[in-house]
């Protein structure tokens, strides 16, 4: 999910893709619904961010869950 994310923040944020949203709400009078649309994805943009850092956190922290485990198991094991 992380890449499609990435994805959508690299399409969407490219200059020319920007350009051609903006000239066609200016051109179609529809500038007012670009504005709720863009706080819309800012939004979810943020929400995606905290989500991802947060996913990536709690697997770091398994992660060294398990190789604490797995030392503790050697040095039982090997004494």
């Amino acid at each position: 999910m992380e890449m499609v994310h990435k994805f959508y923040d690299e399409y969407f944020f490219r200059p020319k893709a920007a350009f051609r949203v903006v000239w066609k709400a200016i051109v179609h009078r529809d500038v007012p619904r670009l504005y709720a649309e863009a706080r819309s994805f800012m939004k979810l943009r943020g929400q995606r961010n905290r989500s991802a850092r947060a996913t990536k956190a709690a697997n770091a922290l398994k992660a060294q869950e398990v190789v604490q485990l797995n030392a503790s198991r050697a040095h039982a094991h090997f004494g």
